[in-house]
């Protein structure tokens, strides 16, 4: 049976790349914010929980997302990095839960995906979707990493986990280019939105 999922949205970072504006907040294909068009794939998967962590323009974004169904969680030790982030999100979840970390800054991921991830869960694996075999996001831990996501460094992402655990990584091919595109400069919004642009990262 597949475990319980809590989808993570990490809605925190600085976003230095973007410029003086956040990233989250920029319209993106016919969705008011980035921000949204990540939330609203998130919650069109069934699952029991959403989290989204919050750090930088917290008092923007969390007025922004009152009328979604979603767990705001403020991590006011964002400022140290991902890995503080993800924390945070975690130790707000079910203990019994298997744990999707997923940077918020990645909206073109199509629910099959996220779906076909959750399928994959058990309490011993961790999930990874590849793209033309580059590993992508967003990563499901099963229940027996949770401490060892907890023990992360908070500059870092889990990337210590998978190299740990990197035996009970399993690695699921799917055909959406989105596990492998994130936004993180005006550019990348500007080829999104461009009829030309091609489909593949």
């Amino acid at each position: 049976m597949t475990p319980a999922t809590s989808i993570i949205l990490l809605a925190a970072g600085l976003s230095r790349r973007f410029g003086p504006e956040n990233k989250l907040l920029q319209p993106f294909l016919g969705h008011e914010t980035l921000l949204e068009a990540t939330l609203t794939t998130a919650l069109s998967v069934a699952t029991d929980d959403v989290v989204m962590v919050t750090g930088h323009d917290h008092e923007i974004i969390a007025p922004l997302v009152d009328s979604y169904p979603v767990r705001v969680v403020y991590n006011g030790n964002f400022a140290s990095g991902m890995g503080s982030s993800i924390k945070t999100g975690v130790q707000t979840t079910h203990p019994g839960h298997s744990m999707m970390i997923w940077p918020a800054d990645m909206p073109s991921i199509q629910s099959d995906t996220i779906a076909s991830l959750m399928s994959h869960a058990s309490p011993t694996v961790i999930v990874r979707p590849t793209y033309r075999a580059v590993p992508g996001h967003p990563v499901v831990f099963g229940v027996l990493h949770r401490g060892a996501i907890l023990e992360i460094d908070d500059s870092s992402g889990a990337q210590s986990v998978l190299e740990e655990h990197h035996d009970q990584v399993v690695r699921v091919a799917v055909s959406d280019p989105g596990v492998t595109r994130d936004f993180d400069t005006p550019e990348d919004f500007l080829r999104a939105s461009s009829p030309s642009s091609p489909s593949d990262p």
